[in-house]
């Protein structure tokens, strides 16, 4: 059994340092540039016809695809081109009739120009050989930085954390500070310099707390080991967390960040030993929450329950501050603080095989997994480093909770805490278990699901049919309900309240009106409720409401799925469901 510092110690493996990687040549431009793809976007269409086209796929032009009214009309309107969506001949398909029943033979693609799109769209839409008529759309590759480095970063590919399909909708993460509670940073890292936070309201080296926080000189932070203004890292293991999270992304220099862009608070609460009183460890927290983080990584811990860091933790905590933090590199299910927190994120190790790592602490006080073996990161002094630990692993998360609150601002704390966990790829034992929490994290999933929950859901009047999708739970006080799919109106889970103190469960705020829903189906205010669940997650529901009962008022609906071993444990979730009452 490894000993355990009765105080928090930072956990960490130091690999060997890294040559840094020099710059690489520019591809020479071609000749004559392609169309770009906004041109493209402007000048196409997409015609779904009623019928298949009645010439070969490689001899249509304009004018001859043998649906007549559809070839006059093409004529009339002048259009440039059409061209069939495969040119690929009907029975050279290996599966024609596959083919032909999703009706991909029955799509044409039209060229006009831009300034004409929308009226010749206009005008196909009337035609009775047209079924649909749709401006042309498209996506993007997967954005990748241009860190040299980046190709050796195997936590962020594709396949594991998803960071360039996340990039896709947000790799800048200014706006939403994030304090690293560590043994500082390296402040003048030539890859990490342009993300520190800097305090507004404080000038450096004048000696005087110009912000009246109590703190002099913290332009960009605090060294709560030392009591002055400069948060320098004496150990390297904050630098280490440090780049994970916001290494400068797309700069040509060393690696990437999970945020390209971000502001680090750099709280220094572990000295040159990376070791930490609880007294220190908690004054980082403090002052990361009244100092304006709305992140917050700790990747250091204890076998302690201490009540003062327990006590800030919960201060955090009440000003919506999501924290994340590491499990330990003990290799046991020992109870580990503060990850155990409510409140608080517990990460695990996995390494690029997606095993746990066999150091990793793990248990059912943590709640998911990320990357943390051989991660390659920024090295105290310059250039880079590749550490193991779950010291890593916490970051990775972190950085994710940073992107989601960047995207989605109105999500409170818990949202961000249930998104991040439920959107986990499911690893080990179906559903939650101990060795990788809800599953390792996914940051792409995490974003598209954030996306959703704060989608904006139809309202209702006194009755009728509608859709529910998801919408953000932002007001305090209001209700969440939980419920599968209802057949005949008839639950096929009694409706029950969980601990909102778990993060991993998901909460419900009790009130009146959920004693009302509780006895459902004698619940008098609901004279009819009928709901599915589609295989896309999507869910329909029947709802006829008498008059009055709720005008005003957001109800909340969330469908989820329960362990079967412990129906006190959600094993997913797929977001709570607003729908406003008029």
């Amino acid at each position: 059994m490894k000993s355990r510092f009765v105080a928090a110690c930072a956990l960490f493996c130091l690999g060997v340092a890294r040559d840094d990687a020099r710059g690489v040549a520019a591809a020479a431009a071609p000749a004559v540039a392609p169309m770009a793809g906004v041109e493209r976007q402007a000048q196409r269409l997409i015609v779904r016809l009623t019928a298949a086209l009645r010439v070969t796929p490689v001899a249509i032009t304009v004018g001859n695809s043998g649906l007549a009214a559809f070839d006059r009309l093409c004529v009339a309107l002048g259009v440039d081109q059409v061209r069939p969506l495969s040119r690929t001949p009907e029975a050279a398909h290996r599966d024609p009739a596959r083919f032909a029943a999703l009706g991909l033979d029955r799509i044409v693609r039209i060229e006009v120009e831009a300034a004409r799109r929308d009226a010749v769209a206009a005008a196909l839409r009337d035609c009775p050989d047209v079924e649909s008529v749709t401006p042309a759309a498209g996506a993007h590759a997967a954005k990748q930085p241009n860190d040299p480095l980046w190709n050796s970063q195997w936590s962020l590919q594709n396949g594991v954390v998803d960071m360039p399909k996340a990039w896709n909708r947000v790799t800048d993460a200014t706006g939403v500070p994030i304090a690293v509670i560590d043994s500082g940073s390296d402040l003048g890292h030539s890859d990490f310099r342009a993300n520190r936070w800097s305090n507004p309201g404080e000038i450096a080296g004048n000696g005087r707390d110009d912000d009246g926080n109590g703190y002099v000189d913290d332009r960009y932070g605090y060294d709560f080991v030392n009591d002055d203004g400069d948060p320098a890292d004496d150990n390297g293991h904050g630098t280490n967390v440090a780049g994970v999270i916001a290494a400068v992304g797309d700069n040509v220099i060393h690696i990437c960040g999970v945020c390209w862009k971000a502001e680090v608070i750099s709280c220094k609460s572990l000295d040159a030993n990376a070791f930490g009183t609880f007294d220190e460890l908690a004054e980082g927290v403090t002052y990361a929450a009244d100092n304006g983080a709305r992140v917050a990584n700790m990747s250091f811990v204890s076998d302690v329950d201490d009540p003062i860091l327990r006590a800030a933790v919960a201060y955090a905590q009440s000003l919506d501050v999501v924290q994340v933090a590491a499990a330990g590199n003990f290799g046991d299910r020992t109870v580990q603080y503060p990850a155990a927190y409510d409140g608080v994120l517990g990460v695990i190790a996995t390494d690029s095989s997606d095993q746990r790592w066999p150091s990793s602490s793990f248990g059912n006080w943590c709640d998911l997994a990320a990357p943390g073996a051989s991660i390659l990161t920024l090295r105290k002094g310059g250039g880079t480093t590749t550490v193991s630990g779950t010291s890593l692993a916490a970051p990775h998360v972190a950085g994710v909770c940073a992107l989601l609150r960047k995207q989605e601002s109105a999500l409170d704390r818990l949202a961000v805490e249930i998104v991040v966990s439920h959107s986990a790829e499911d690893f080990g034992a179906a559903g939650f278990d101990e060795e990788f929490g809800h599953g390792r994290l996914n940051a792409e999933l995490a974003l598209e699901r954030a996306e959703r929950l704060r989608t904006s859901v139809p309202e209702i009047q006194d009755g009728g049919a509608f859709t529910l999708d998801l919408a953000s739970p932002d007001e305090p006080g209001f209700l969440y309900f939980l419920f599968p799919s209802f057949s005949d109106r008839v639950p096929g889970l009694s409706l029950s309240t969980y601990d909102p103190a778990d993060p991993r469960l998901f909460p419900l705020n009790e009130d009146w009106l959920f004693d009302y829903v509780a006895q459902f189906p004698l619940n008098p205010y609901f004279t009819g409720f009928n709901g599915s669940l589609d295989a896309n997650g999507l869910a329909t529901a029947a709802v006829d409401l008498p008059p009055k009962a709720f005008d005003g008022m957001p109800l909340d609906f969330a469908f989820v799925t329960l362990d079967p071993a412990d129906l006190s444990k959600i094993a997913t979730i797929g977001g709570p469901a607003r729908v406003w009452v008029r």
